[in-house]
């Protein structure tokens, strides 16, 4: 079985417009860098919102993602210290059906915890983090691909 890479990589002309991006109630304008990706293969049971595991059950289940955010970006040697970065994530499943990629919206937010553990960001509060945005990835190895794009923030 082929496994997606785990390295981070970056992805060219992620946003060929060149347009900028308003944050809510900000005064400020956001330009886009480069789009790092990273891949986290599924080693747990998804967390999904819909449903409603014991307490234990669930706790096991974040810590699992949550470390595998940290081991992941450790082992692709993502940058550290950003100030500020917009979070994707695409959900890979094994079969085509249909499923709704936001109630796994627990899932996402463990992820991005690790990736704050291993000090991609300071905290993941708003004024550093825009997302996670939960997408719909297709169909293959389970999994979740990871799209960080660092804002830089320009005064007007």
């Amino acid at each position: 079985m082929t496994t997606q890479p785990t390295q981070a990589r970056e992805s060219s002309n992620a946003y060929p417009d060149g347009q900028e991006d308003q944050s809510e109630g900000s005064r400020l304008a956001e330009r886009r860098t480069e789009v790092l990706e990273l891949w986290i293969p599924q080693l747990a049971g998804w967390i999904n919102s819909n449903h409603r595991p014991h307490w234990a059950q669930r706790a096991k289940l974040t810590k699992a993602w949550r470390q595998a955010g940290l081991m992941y970006a450790r082992q692709a040697k993502l940058p550290k210290g950003l100030q500020r970065v917009r979070v994707e994530a695409h959900v890979v499943k094994s079969t085509a059906r249909e499923y709704d990629a936001h109630n796994l919206m627990p899932t996402g937010k463990a992820i991005m915890d690790g990736l704050v553990d291993y000090g991609l960001v300071p905290d993941d509060k708003n004024r550093h983090v825009v997302g996670p945005d939960m997408r719909e990835g297709g169909k293959g190895l389970p999994g979740i691909l990871v799209k960080i794009t660092q804002l830089v923030i320009d005064p007007y």
